[in-house]
């Protein structure tokens, strides 16, 4: 799996969209994706740290992921629908 961004449009203070391609499974999507700023700091040795939420969603489909199975209760294993969140720290360069 593998995601890089292309653009970003800050929505407010708080928030940017970011839109890039996401790669899974040998397919490639333009996926847009929303980050949300948690958290401004200084890191033990000074530099400036940026605490991010980083939100989106995909369907596996769009990925060409067709395994599933069904259980005994007719619900399916995994969802298309596939939700992403990742927490990262960005280091400001110096």
């Amino acid at each position: 799996m593998r995601y890089e961004s292309k653009r970003f449009e800050v929505v407010d203070e708080d928030t940017v969209k970011v839109v890039g391609d996401l790669t899974m499974n040998g397919v490639t999507r333009e996926v847009e994706l929303t980050a949300e700023v948690v958290g401004v700091g200084e890191g033990q040795n000074g530099e400036q740290l940026l605490g991010l939420e980083v939100t989106g969603q995909v369907s596996r489909k769009d990925f060409q992921m067709k395994f599933n199975a069904v259980l005994g209760t007719g619900n399916a294993v995994v969802a298309d629908k596939v939700k992403l969140q990742l927490d990262l720290e960005a280091v400001k360069k110096a």
